[in-house]
């Protein structure tokens, strides 16, 4: 060490370290969050946009009654108006919540970058944890329209699953890759993350 060398002091130890430990880049188990998360959301979106639920038909869109009286004929109307209505808040709520969740996951993906001071990493969330945080409230959202439509066809499901269109199984993936594997994932990078220090100590 000569005597134009700064002196190294506990400080600067520390922001070494932390610079150190500092990711580049996502790390393997975030890229594959993303990832997961663009199918999701992508098979999301088409399965909310199309409409051929059951027997090409769109999301909670009964029959027509053949035979009805002037009452049933009057109630009719106003029915089908608040299924529509409920069915389009339903598809532009889960569109939209899914096209915010692709559009961050494509960002991180492509031109993510670490906060460069240490005092940032500590309040600003892992890329994970964001990712987490935007995409499985939009899995649950578009769960319950999915099981409320089960629930309500579940009679004809069991007896013409054939009729059941390509919309319904798009959301399956859906809901497997938002709600079931992408948690994993994360869980699984937490656990190895709090283990590294720990070999290091070591």
């Amino acid at each position: 060490m000569s005597a134009n060398d700064p002196p190294v002091g506990p400080c600067s130890t520390k922001r070494g370290v932390a610079m150190a430990r500092a990711p580049e880049r996502l790390s393997g188990a975030q890229k594959l969050q993303a990832i997961v998360g663009l199918l999701g959301t992508l098979h999301l979106m088409a399965s909310a946009v199309t409409s051929n639920w059951y027997n090409r038909k769109g999301l909670w869109q009964s029959d027509p009654p053949s035979e009805g009286t002037d009452a049933t004929r009057a109630t009719i109307p106003m029915t089908n108006r608040q299924v529509r209505g409920a069915q389009l808040f339903f598809i532009g709520l889960s569109t939209v919540m899914a096209a915010a969740g692709f559009c961050l996951c494509l960002v991180l993906l492509v031109s993510w970058k670490p906060p460069r001071r240490s005092l940032d990493t500590r309040r600003t969330p892992s890329p994970g944890t964001l990712l987490l945080a935007v995409l499985l409230p939009t899995g649950l959202f578009f769960f319950l329209g999915w099981a409320a439509f089960t629930w309500q066809r579940w009679e004809d499901i069991q007896s013409q699953r054939i009729s059941l269109g390509y919309s319904y199984w798009l959301g399956a993936p859906a809901l497997t890759m938002l709600l079931f594997i992408l948690p994993i994932i994360y869980i699984i990078d937490e656990c190895m993350a709090t283990e590294e220090p720990k070999s290091v100590h070591v």
